[in-house]
């Protein structure tokens, strides 16, 4: 026996029936409102074939979505990300006192980045999330906002936030930044524009170890919020991320200090 069907195309027969049952005076006076009676019989029409067709349910696709405050360290197993192709057998995290080393090594390769726009959990979890956990595998970054002093030097429009900077198996030079501050998702990777098809793999692998342990570090960096015009401080202490407002004449070269914990 044929299922009925929903309630609303019922009443959506019962609305159309009514039209058709008692048509306006108008609609005997006037072309237009002939061609709107005409338009309800085809709605009816459709109305009565849609109560007849039961659509079959189907169960909700889930998405690896890393969300701050339900971090739960894991991404369901039907939405787990396929394991990187490429595998690291060495990886030196780049300190901010090598950074001129670094620089030297690669001041001739063109560098190439990429964003991974895809649903990967790295690519939908929030980028202070990913900077926090960073900050607990490889330390502070390479490079910040506030460093050498160049915050009073950078054009605030385009910025990086943060950079730490990797040597991988001794010759591959990945970048891993955030370019739009703490309240954007995922993290750019850059690298020689030779393997750009690298990139993204080389980017997994990398934080492949951070997006299996949930584990975070407390930090603190500046942050320059261009659309409205003032300078914040901004990072995680160690329970909740947090954002304070801050004036700019005491912005300084260097990270600031993590705020105490209220309570």
């Amino acid at each position: 026996m044929r299922e009925p069907g929903s309630p609303i195309a019922f009443a959506l027969i019962a609305l159309f029936a009514t039209n058709l049952l008692s048509p306006p005076v108008a609609a005997q006076e006037a072309t237009g409102d002939i061609l709107e009676l005409y338009r309800l019989r085809q709605m009816a029409s459709i109305a009565l074939v849609h109560s007849a067709i039961r659509m079959e349910a189907h169960p909700p696709r889930l998405i690896p979505y890393d969300a701050i405050g339900a971090v739960s360290g894991s991404v369901p197993e039907s939405t787990s990300v396929a394991h990187p192709a490429f595998q690291i057998h060495r990886l030196r995290a780049v300190p901010k006192f090598a950074a001129g080393w670094f620089e030297e090594k690669f001041k001739g390769i063109e560098w190439s980045f990429d964003g991974g726009n895809t649903l990967a959990a790295v690519d939908t979890t929030f980028t202070r999330e990913l900077r926090a956990r960073l900050e607990h595998a490889f330390g502070a970054p390479t490079r910040t906002l506030a460093d050498n002093g160049a915050i009073h030097r950078l054009d605030l429009d385009e910025y990086v936030q943060f950079e730490y900077w990797f040597l991988v198996d001794e010759q591959w030079p990945v970048i891993l930044m955030d370019v739009n501050g703490p309240f954007e998702r995922g993290i750019v990777v850059s690298g020689d524009a030779r393997q750009r098809s690298l990139l993204i793999p080389l980017r997994d692998a990398i934080l492949r170890p951070i997006m299996e342990n949930s584990e975070k570090a407390p930090y603190s960096d500046y942050f320059f919020e261009p659309e409205l015009g003032e300078w914040f401080v901004t990072g995680y202490d160690g329970e909740s991320f947090f954002m304070r407002s801050i004036d700019a004449r005491r912005v300084s070269p260097g990270r600031p200090a993590v705020p105490a914990r209220s309570g």
